[in-house]
Order: C-alpha cells, then structure tokens, then sequence
C-alpha cells in the first residue's frame, strides 16, 4: 500500500476557500439521511441499554429473581442487537459515500490544471483516490463508531455511578481528564513521527516505481543489483520510522492505561471497604463494579483508536486539499465565421477579402 506523507498547514498561506460544489465538500453532510439517523439512535438504546444492565446485575447479585434474570438478558442481548443492527446500518451509509466521494476526487483529480499534475509526485492521484478514502471510509466507518459508542455510553455509565456512589461523580470525570493530559502531548509527536514515516513510504513507492518503469535500462546496463539495494535501504527505513511512530504510542498507551487501572482499583478496594462496613449494600457494590469495568474499557477504547484516528484525519486534509483545487477551464471562445466582417474586437479593419493575417 502506498502512502503519501501528511500535509501540514502553512501559517504563511491564506486558507483555502470553502468550495460551494456539494461534490468538492468533504463533511458530515456526505453521510446525512433518515438511515444514518436510524443508526445513531440504535448506538443510544444500545449504550443505554449496556448501563441499565449493570443496575439490574447488581439487583440480581443481592436477590436473584426469574424476573430479574429475564429483565437482564434483555438489556444485554437487546443492547447487543441494537449496536450490531446499527454498525450495519452506518456501515451501509459509510460504503455508499465512501463510493461516491471516490467518483467525486476522481472527477476533481482529472480536471486538475496541467501545471498542477505536472508538481505531483509518481502515484499520487491514485493514492488520492484509492488508499486516502479507504483511509476515510475505514475512521467513518470503524473508529468514529467507536467513539461514538464511548462518548454515547459514558454519560449513562456516570449516572449510573453517581446514583449508585456519590464519590463517582467527582472520580469519574478527574481521572478521565487526568488520563487526557497524559496523552495530549504525545499526539503531537505521533502525528510528527507518523509524517516522517508516511514520507519514508512514498520514498519507498517511488523508488519501486522507478524501478519498474526502468527495468529494461537497468537489465541491459547491469543496474539490477543498485536497484535492489536502494529498494532494500527504503525497506528499511520504513521499518525504522515505524518502530518510532509504536514506541511512542506504547509510551501513550501505557500512561493512559495505568491511570484507567488505578482507578478501576481504587473503586474496588474503596467499594469493598465500605461494603464491609455496611456502608454499601452488595448490589450497589455489583453494580459500581460493573459500571466501573465498562467506563475504563471504553475510555481505553478511545484511546488505542486515537493513532488511527489522527491518520484518518490526515488523509481528510489531503483530499480536501486536492478537492480545492480550482478545475481546468472547460469550454473557450467560439470559432469565429469567416464570413463575418471582424474575427476578433482588435482588428476591427479586417475585411472578409483581406489576405494579411489578423496580428492581435
């Protein structure tokens, strides 16, 4: 697969105007309708019915009823059914999008001026159009969802929390802030690394490609062998550049994942303490546990997605780009009649008779 390097923003550039053409626009309006409505209100009753789950757990553990039993199978299976039913829907609307936003950069790449395709690097149209919306489709479809389910979910796991112990609604929201400020600075070298190493991919792209195209030169000039150890050194550069942009997000990950624990820990051992005293009836215990496990979960969730997201967001920000391009100019001026008295406002003077050619 080919990668391109990411754009980075110029301060000195003007920014780009917002294109009034629906097909050069790259937004949330692409994926408007009734059916994703449907689909985000099946991701609700699913994470609703995910928290509503964890008090009727709770309420089984103390007093274990058929009732209750029953009651509990279908907040789970039922959330299970809307959440699948619903990333089918919205995975429905993304492909059909993704299709068209396709046919849409193909149109914008093809009517790009000459001297525009000409700066363009071997491949990079096809990136565009191929692996940058794959790249699109794939954070829509897959990673948006995710966060979506989280950000969605997490509100009625709080209250739930807050209702069930007090503390909750002062621990919840510090350790998730605090575990957002852990990772905030490094996203910033993430995303540096990972341009540095989506440059050493089209560095690799292009050194194939060169290859390839000069296969014959290179058989007759006895040039295989500086072919291979060049594609070979960028082989391993991308390798290099790789391990940089994971061992930055396993830093990250590590960080984020040691708050999470400490607080899945910290409830544990607090709600156990005071269930000992009689301080917290077992079912508020069951179900702060519960509640508990499902919010660092998510929240973890989130953060194992945020690397992809940001490449996501990078591919975005190319074919916004190539979109803004302003199209080749279609059409020209009329051809002039030759029986006409005047070919062009210039030579006004010039007769259908006249033999000297028009010099305006």
């Amino acid at each position: 697969m080919i990668h391109a390097p990411a754009v980075t923003p110029d301060a000195t550039s003007a920014p780009s105007p917002v294109p009034t053409d629906p097909s050069r626009r790259l937004d949330w309006r692409r994926l408007r309708g009734p059916v994703a409505a449907v689909a985000l209100l099946a991701l609700t009753l699913g994470a609703v019915g995910t928290a509503l789950g964890t008090v009727i757990a709770g309420r089984l553990a103390d007093d274990p009823t058929t009732a209750l039993l029953a009651l509990l199978a279908t907040c789970v299976v039922g959330a299970a059914l809307f959440d699948t039913a619903g990333q089918v829907v919205w995975a429905g609307v993304v492909d059909r999008a993704e299709g068209k936003l396709r046919g849409d950069l193909l149109s914008a790449a093809l009517h790009q001026p000459l001297a525009t395709l000409t700066e363009q690097a071997v491949g990079e149209v096809l990136d565009r159009v191929d692996d940058d919306t794959h790249a699109v489709g794939t954070l829509v479809r897959r990673q948006l969802w995710g966060a979506g389910r989280t950000l969605v979910g997490v509100l009625p796991m709080w209250v739930v929390a807050g209702v069930t112990w007090w503390p909750a609604w002062i621990l919840f929201p510090a350790l998730a802030a605090l575990a957002a400020l852990l990772v905030r600075p490094m996203l910033g070298e993430i995303a540096r690394r990972k341009v540095i190493e989506e440059a050493a991919w089209t560095d690799h792209a292009a050194a194939f490609e060169e290859s390839v195209a000069a296969r014959n030169d290179l058989r007759t000039s006895l040039g295989q062998p500086f072919a291979i150890r060049r594609l070979a050194q960028r082989s391993a550069e991308v390798h290099r550049r790789f391990r940089d942009v994971v061992t930055v997000e396993a830093k990250m990950l590590r960080r984020a994942g040691l708050v999470l624990a400490a607080l899945l820990a910290g409830v544990a051992v607090a709600g156990t303490a005071f269930a000992s005293s009689g301080g917290l009836p077992v079912d508020r215990l069951v179900t702060l546990f519960l509640v508990t496990a499902m919010f660092v979960g998510q929240v973890d969730n989130l953060i194992h997605h945020l690397p992809d997201i940001q490449e996501g967001l990078g591919a975005i920000t190319r074919i916004r780009q190539m979109l803004s391009v302003v199209p080749e100019p279609a059409g020209g001026a009329s051809v002039p009649d030759p029986r006409s008295g005047s070919s062009c406002a210039t030579c006004t003077s010039r007769t259908p008779r006249a033999r000297s050619p028009c010099r305006a």
